[in-house]
């Protein structure tokens, strides 16, 4: 299976299972977050993953999140558009991170027999689980 295949996977699988408001903070970084403070929207494209989440308790209410496979020039670009905070991603330029989203875009760039590893540094329990089963 393909890296954004995968990556698809892991988010779709994750969301299934309602466990999306742990990831978004987690990943993205968001405080005072509960199920009903946001909406959550995943798309996928065929060379991107975009994920979209609005919400009604941060100064930057819309955030757009593009990941991006295909070769980039910038490993990550944040872009405000009308309002929209807009952050581009590319996984084959991404770099090792202190910053969870960065890792997160690191980790489905590496080998899948490190992936687990690499995912231990900075993901909850019930995520390295989800990630187990679709490497496997």
């Amino acid at each position: 299976m393909d890296k954004k295949n995968m990556m698809r996977d892991f988010i779709t699988i994750i969301n299934d299972r309602g466990l999306m408001t742990k990831f978004i903070k987690n990943i993205f970084g968001y405080n005072n977050f509960f199920n009903h403070n946001y909406i959550f929207r995943f798309i996928d494209e065929t060379d991107k993953l975009i994920i979209d989440i609005y919400d009604n308790i941060t100064d930057a209410r819309f955030n757009r999140y593009i990941f991006n496979f295909n070769k980039c020039k910038h490993f990550y670009k944040k872009d405000v558009v009308n309002k929209l905070n807009i952050h581009y991603i590319s996984i084959s330029t991404a770099n090792d991170s202190n910053d969870n989203l960065i890792k997160l875009a690191y980790m489905f760039k590496i080998e899948n027999n490190k992936m687990l590893d690499y995912a231990e540094t900075f993901l909850d329990k019930d995520f390295i689980l989800i990630l187990r089963n679709i490497i496997k």
